[in-house]
């Protein structure tokens, strides 16, 4: 056991103490002119305390000198008088008593009291422990000073409610006094065991009642309490609870079971449990009662007298009944001589037959003997059983006041953990705390069996909630995909199509509903598992059924001729089955057969305007005179219109080249630019458009750039760069829809469909570009740029301002926006301006000085663009 004790006076200091005064005497100093310092004798409550000599009485006194913020501080000045006149009175030899309340001239306070030499008995306590520990005779002698103390105390109607080992002083021979009162609390007299008064929180945390520590009323048995923990830590070498954390303590302190004493024999352990007992009421009558039970006598008042006496009645009964039997059995009868001898006189004879023991009389007495044994043997048994069940008790007691608070946190923690009560969640959230509510009743009653029950049962639902919530998530996002699997199915007409796989998939889907409702999790996302991919078969065969209606009804209008038939039907059939050669080739030839038509759309600040056609090429035919309008042609190749369009007052106006196909439709949208703007760039809108189909479905429209010179690069850096071949530029970024249908994977941070795709590496593009088919290439940084200024030497490529074009920081939030959403340039390409950072398939090396024709960069420098997945 040695090293077990531990001091609590830094980890737990008194409650409410002010600092130790700044002013400190030496020896040979006067305090108050009369009173002498000898030494220091340490600091405890409110300040410091010297021994002094009283120079009038010659007698020696310690004196403690109050901190001197405390003169300044009238209401705590009251509450010191109060202490003083409350603890000024006792006079007990077992109490260190207060004389007087002095002040100086400078207006400082000082408690002149009785001196108390010695040792204190933390010290004593440690110094025990450190050889060995403190044996109950050595604690009863010191507890029954101490309880005498207090027990005076509480007669004269004081409360000292700072019980604990510093402010016990043992001398040389043992002799014990308790020291400062200095938070008395007077007991209001005539009320039981000392009505309470007192309802402030103080005290030293490991000492502390109950009622102390949640500021209730308190009277001596707060003060019984103390000493019954000062006594366990005499006892252990620690108090019964022992944290640094006020939390942990207080918590231990009105829930937790006190520790059983190594060693301490069970009806002592039960006496020192008693003054130690949560609720007051359940504490002994007074101290010395309790220390009286602890040392193993007879407490007053208590079961164990009863019990004793009737011990010792008994006893005395046994004693009794056992000597007259040993009586009878060796008593001497009179010795006789043989008959034949001699005659035995007649009165002779008679008196001996007196003397002849009654047989009715030894019988009765063997039986009351035996049935004493039988009695004895049955209060034996009796004894030994309610001595089970006792222990018993105390250990489910144990067992209940480390349950309780273990399912109180757990309770409390689900109901701020599981705010979707759905799915049997909500029943169970209220049924822990309908059974924390029984269990503290039954507590409360010491039911502990019944109120293990209840504990049990909370606890048990706080684990099914902790094991389901994860399963229930998993559940919802399962579910989540097999929705969306059944809208995919649904949209493809899956229903009529594809019948049986979707039918399965609603029966599965049903089925998954019901056991989610009957937290069954498992079962549940099995059952979305399977309806997910029974709908995207039942998509599947739908995809296949019309791919094969389409190129059946695509087959049917190239041989009555219907070519735009045939074309839109080949088209539906590579939407749904983007590697169908046939379709193919039944398009293409459709297309050889249509003659070349132009479709032109104008817009103005990206909406469609009616604006009138003021020119056109001769040998084009247009079937109205206002956008939008079909223009037939003779042939493929360019061919220039000058659109015009007026709306409140402005006028706005672009010229086009439209590069048509050889057959077929070719879509042309014109941006229209004010009249002015377009006339001093002389901007001329070139125009020319397709659409593709990518592998998995999605669509992609290209622009036609014609080949020609500009500026290249920043002002004050540029030089002329020509590119003598047209090129197709995608109208918008690659959208996460296209990237998705090419590559099967979306990595984006920002999600949505028509959102540019980002979070991608310069090789990942060109996998794309290659996976895509279609002459699809990353364009040169030359290209980009051209395809950027829209063959313009004005701002932003000639159409509009920043804001009206482009998105970047003061406007884009730091996130991507859908594409197209702001104007397009002349030539109609979207987002050139900001949204997001684009890859070009090489860095453009710079020249120094001439012009550059189809420059192209060093594809191994390109890293040098720097460019980011991430918004502009």
């Amino acid at each position: 056991m040695n090293g077990r004790y531990r001091s609590q006076e830094s980890r737990f200091p008194a409650q409410g103490t002010p600092a130790a005064a700044a002013r400190r005497w030496l020896p040979g100093e006067r305090i108050l002119g009369r009173y002498v310092v000898e030494r220091e004798l340490g600091t405890g409550g409110m300040g410091v305390v010297y021994a002094c000599v009283d120079q009038v009485a010659g007698v020696e006194v310690a004196i403690k000198a109050l901190p001197p913020e405390l003169a300044r501080n009238e209401a705590e000045m009251e509450e010191v008088r109060a202490s003083f006149q409350l603890a000024g009175g006792l006079r007990h030899t077992c109490i260190a008593g207060m004389r007087t309340l002095e002040t100086d001239e400078a207006g400082e306070y000082f408690l002149v009291m009785d001196i108390a030499e010695g040792e204190r008995l933390r010290e004593w306590i440690h110094r025990k422990w450190q050889t060995g520990g403190v044996s109950p005779a050595e604690a009863a002698a010191i507890l029954r000073q101490v309880a005498s103390a207090l027990d005076h105390a509480h007669a004269m109607g004081v409360l000292h409610r700072d019980v604990k080992p510093e402010n016990v002083m043992l001398d040389a021979q043992g002799r014990a006094k308790v020291l400062d009162f200095g938070l008395a609390a007077r007991i209001a007299p005539g009320a039981g065991r000392g009505g309470p008064v007192c309802r402030r929180m103080s005290g030293t945390g490991p000492y502390m009642a109950p009622e102390q520590w949640e500021g209730r009323p308190q009277d001596a048995a707060c003060d019984q309490y103390a000493l019954g923990a000062l006594a366990y830590e005499m006892l252990s070498g620690h108090p019964p609870f022992d944290n640094g954390n006020l939390d942990v303590l207080k918590n231990a302190a009105l829930y937790a079971r006190v520790p059983p004493v190594r060693g301490l024999p069970r009806r002592s352990m039960a006496a020192l449990r008693r003054a130690l007992a949560k609720n007051p009421r359940d504490r002994w009558s007074d101290c010395a009662a309790f220390v009286e039970a602890l040392a193993g006598g007879k407490p007053r008042g208590g079961r164990q007298g009863a019990w004793a006496g009737w011990l010792a009645a008994l006893a005395l009964l046994l004693a009794v009944a056992g000597a007259g039997t040993w009586a009878w059995s060796t008593g001497r009868l009179p010795e006789r001589v043989p008959f034949a001898a001699t005659a035995v006189p007649e009165d002779v004879a008679e008196e001996s037959a007196a003397e002849e023991p009654d047989e009715a009389a030894r019988l009765a007495a063997e039986r009351e003997a035996e049935e004493e044994a039988a009695r004895l043997a049955e209060e034996r048994v009796r004894a030994e059983r309610e001595e089970r069940i006792l222990q018993e008790t105390e250990e489910l007691e144990e067992t209940v006041y480390r349950l309780f608070p273990q399912a109180k946190a757990s309770a409390e923690a689900a109901e701020k953990t599981h705010r979707d009560r759905g799915q049997g969640f909500g029943e169970r959230l209220d049924g822990m705390r309908d059974l924390l509510g029984q269990g503290d009743a039954a507590v409360q009653g010491r039911n502990f069996a019944k109120a293990k029950e209840y504990f049990d049962s909370a606890l048990a639902m706080a684990a099914w909630l902790e094991e389901n919530a994860p399963l229930r998530e998993a559940a919802k996002r399962v579910r989540a995909a097999a929705e969306a699997a059944g809208r995919d199915a649904e949209a493809m007409d899956a229903a009529r199509m594809g019948v049986a796989a979707y039918r399965e998939g609603d029966a599965r889907r049903a089925a998954a509903e019901t056991a989610f409702d009957g937290a069954d999790f498992r079962a549940a996302a099995a059952a979305w598992n399977e309806a997910a991919a029974a709908y995207r078969t039942a998509e599947a065969d739908a995809r296949r059924e019309k791919a094969k209606q389409a190129l059946d009804a695509a087959r049917e209008a190239m041989a009555r001729g219907a070519w735009e038939e045939a074309i839109a039907a080949a088209e539906s059939v590579l939407s749904l089955d983007a590697g169908n050669g046939e379709a193919l080739r039944l398009k293409d030839a459709a297309e050889a057969n249509l003659p070349p038509c132009i479709r032109l759309v104008a817009t103005v600040d990206g909406r469609e305007v009616p604006a009138r056609v003021a020119s056109m090429p001769p040998g084009a035919t247009a079937d109205g005179e206002r956008t939008p309008l079909a223009v037939a042609l003779e042939r493929g190749g360019g061919w220039a219109f000058q659109l015009e369009y007026e709306a409140g007052g402005k006028k706005y106006a672009a010229r086009t080249v439209v590069v048509a196909k050889p057959h077929g439709r070719t879509e042309a949208v014109v941006a229209l630019a004010p009249a002015e703007a377009a006339g001093a760039a002389g901007a001329t809108q070139r125009a020319g458009t397709k659409t593709i189909v990518l592998p998995g479905g999605a669509k992609m429209e290209m622009v036609w750039c014609e080949p020609g010179s500009f500026l290249m690069g920043e002002r004050g850096k540029q030089r002329k760069v020509t590119l003598t071949r047209g090129f197709w530029m995608a109208k918008t970024e690659v959208t996460q829809r296209q990237w998705e249908s090419v590559m099967g994977r979306n990595p984006s941070r920002f999600k949505g469909p028509d959102l540019p795709v980002e979070s991608v590496k310069w090789g990942e593009c060109m996998e794309f570009c290659r996976r895509a088919g279609n002459g699809l290439d990353l364009p040169t940084e030359a290209q980009w740029e051209y395809a950027c200024r829209a063959g313009a030497t004005g701002e932003y490529g000639g159409n509009g301002n920043l804001d009206a074009m482009g998105w970047y920081d003061a406007n884009g939030r730091h996130e991507t926006h859908p594409v197209g959403r702001k104007r397009p340039n002349a030539w109609g390409l979207h987002d050139m301006h900001g949204n997001v950072w684009e890859w070009c398939r090489d860095c453009f090396a710079e020249i120094r000085g001439g012009a550059a024709t189809d420059p192209a960069g060093r594809e191994g420098a390109i890293t040098a663009l720097m460019t980011r997945a991430a918004p502009r």
